[in-house]
């Protein structure tokens, strides 16, 4: 074992012609090229000179300590057969070519990897292809590509360093866990890491503009916590899974993406955010990538933060899915593409909260919290939906298109812009709005059962509606609900339990409704000015049929036939359109003044006619 110093000259590694070798520094030359024994320095005295490395350079370890050269590799490489320190880098020096270096020993001793905190050009990739000892590449220091091949079955040791390539495992080896940070950095090209079913226990950032593509299904961390960054550049998820015990962040304004429709799979034990995007500014997504969520104990608040603060966008909306023991806590605004839970996973919040959703939503539980649809998208978006929200469900994407695809019960159901189907599914709802002007398509053919103190109501300027086998079905114990869709015709309107029924506005407006109905005794008011256009009227016997305003007519108009009711109390109605209004006394209807156009007189059932008395 001897030691070798280049020392001075252009030259070939192992070149027959002039040997640059000495064994001291600033030596005499001559000695014969390194062997896999040998010791091999370059330093200041190596002087400013390219060394070529040609076929078959060996040595025992590479020591570079102030060479102000250059190695250039080529498509060429060198062999470190030693133990302990095999390579020590500097950043005083320069390398051209693809620059690796092999480590080959295939003893159980370990080896260390001390390459300097190069520069992207100046890193040099390292090959440990034998051995069973452990490989540490030294903290706060870069390689080109890291990969463990051959029959190489030691340990990677744990430390903090940056990668400028890629980054290959392989089965049979181990990994150590721990806290060192490994940053991937490259600039252009994609870099790929290829995890070979080894959990990667370590936190990784991801810094550069490259991309960073996943080769295989990828675990990091099993128990502490780790957090994977994406500061800038591209993941690209590949098509594969990436489990994480523990956090992503990406909270900055750099550009950066996430791409394809592979999933990050993300859980952990305790309360945590475990998704930090708050920042969306400069963040991209191609393809369909989803994020799982699975907490992993009960009673736990999961927090997710995407866009909360700025830059969220239909463009930049993840796909978020939710399961296991945990509680889901979504901070206010999120923008999301696909949201959807596994199981009974349910998503909850001690305070309203509000989150855009550009595509479905799947077998959520529990909502608490506003949820706005936003699709741009002619494509429809499903809504499966379990359990009930006290808050509320807005469509608003300008040509966006939404169905149910099962019972649906929320607060408030708001369809601003858009297309919204029940798609043949009851809905509950206190209230159900489509004021606005705006260009909307309406499709009802189930129940909506309003409640509370709730109200159906909407616009029909700008609002194509599909009505066949739809019923608003008005059910509450409160005081009062209201209907007012102005010149659009519902098939049935139902008012049950107790609740006052209004029907129109102060301003007045023509409803057409063709069978209202009443389950129990009840007031049905009708606005001054409004006319209730009707082809059915079966009111519950004890029914009042009014005007809101006493002394007040409200219309109710009927264009022909008759219309025979029992048991009505009738005040301050105006009956009109052609039809005959009969509401004889004898069938225990009252007269409480101010009505015009009923026919209160006796009336006989066989002779159809009425004894009117004045």
């Amino acid at each position: 074992m001897a030691n070798r110093y280049w020392v001075g000259g252009t030259a070939t590694w192992n070149g027959t012609a002039g040997s640059k070798w000495a064994s001291t520094s600033n030596g005499t030359p001559g000695q014969n090229a390194p062997t896999t024994s040998d010791t091999v320095f370059f330093d200041f005295n190596s002087g400013q000179y390219t060394v070529t490395i040609g076929t078959g350079a060996v040595c025992s370890t590479l020591t570079m300590t102030g060479f102000p050269g250059t190695l250039a590799f080529g498509s060429n490489s060198i062999s470190a057969a030693g133990t302990g320190t095999v390579y020590l880098g500097a950043t005083t020096f320069d390398v051209t070519g693809t620059p690796l270096i092999n480590l080959t020993n295939s003893s159980s001793t370990g080896r260390t990897i001390n390459a300097g905190a190069t520069t992207e050009a100046n890193s040099i990739s390292f090959n440990i292809s034998a051995g069973s000892g452990t490989t540490t590449i030294t903290a706060s220091t870069s390689v080109k590509n890291l990969t463990f091949s051959g029959t190489y079955t030691g340990a990677h040791a744990n430390s903090a360093y940056t990668i400028y390539g890629n980054l290959t495992f392989k089965s049979g080896m181990t990994i150590t866990a721990g806290v060192g940070t490994r940053t991937f950095a490259a600039t252009s090209g994609t870099q790929q890491i290829t995890s070979a079913t080894l959990n990667l226990d370590f936190p990784i950032t991801f810094s550069g503009t490259a991309t960073y593509q996943l080769q295989d299904n990828i675990s990091i961390g099993t128990a502490t916590s780790r957090t994977i960054t994406l500061t800038s550049g591209t993941l690209d998820l590949n098509t594969k899974t990436m489990t994480l015990f523990g956090t992503f962040v990406s909270s900055n304004t750099n550009t950066r993406a996430i791409t394809s429709s592979g999933t990050i799979s993300i859980t952990r034990a305790g309360t945590a955010t475990y998704w930090d995007m708050g920042t969306l500014t400069g963040f991209t997504k191609s393809g369909n990538p989803t994020v799982k969520f699975l907490s992993s104990v009960a009673g736990n608040s999961v927090t997710v933060l995407h866009g909360t603060v700025a830059g969220g966008s239909e463009a930049n909306a993840m796909s978020f899915v939710f399961g296991g023991a945990g509680t889901y806590i979504f901070a206010n605004t999120n923008w999301i593409f696909d949201l959807s839970s596994i199981g009974s996973s349910y998503l909850i919040s001690g305070s309203p909260i509000s989150y855009n959703v550009y595509g479905a939503l799947g077998g959520a539980y529990n909502f608490f919290g506003a949820i706005t649809f936003k699709s741009t998208s002619a494509t429809t978006r499903d809504i499966t939906f379990s359990g009930y929200s006290p808050y509320t469900i807005t469509f608003d994407g300008v040509g966006g298109s939404w169905r149910l695809m099962n019972y649906l019960n929320f607060n408030s159901v708001v369809l601003t812009n858009g297309s919204f189907s029940t798609n043949g599914s009851n809905m509950d709802c206190n209230f159900f709005d489509f004021t606005n002007s705006n260009t909307k398509t309406l499709t009802i053919n189930s129940q909506i059962t309003v409640g509370g103190n709730g109200y159906f109501r909407g616009s029909s300027t700008n609002t194509t509606f599909n009505l066949s086998g739809s019923e608003i079905y008005f059910n509450s114990d409160a005081v009062v609900q209201i209907f007012n869709v102005p010149n659009a015709t519902f098939p049935l309107v139902t008012t049950a339990d107790i609740a006052d029924l209004i029907i129109g506005q102060a301003s007045g407006t023509s409803q057409t409704i063709t069978t209202l109905q009443s389950n129990n005794p009840k007031i049905v008011a009708i606005y001054p000015n409004s006319t209730l256009n009707i082809t059915n009227l079966n009111l519950a016997s004890g029914t009042t049929l009014k005007s809101v305003e006493s002394g007040t007519q409200g219309t109710i108009s009927k264009p022909s036939g008759t219309v025979l009711v029992s048991g009505l109390t009738i005040q301050d109605s105006n009956a009109t359109g052609g039809a005959t209004w009969l509401a004889p006394t004898s069938n225990g209807n009252a007269d409480f003044g101010n009505n015009t156009g009923w026919i209160f007189g006796a009336y006989s059932a066989n002779n159809s006619n009425f004894l009117a008395f004045f």
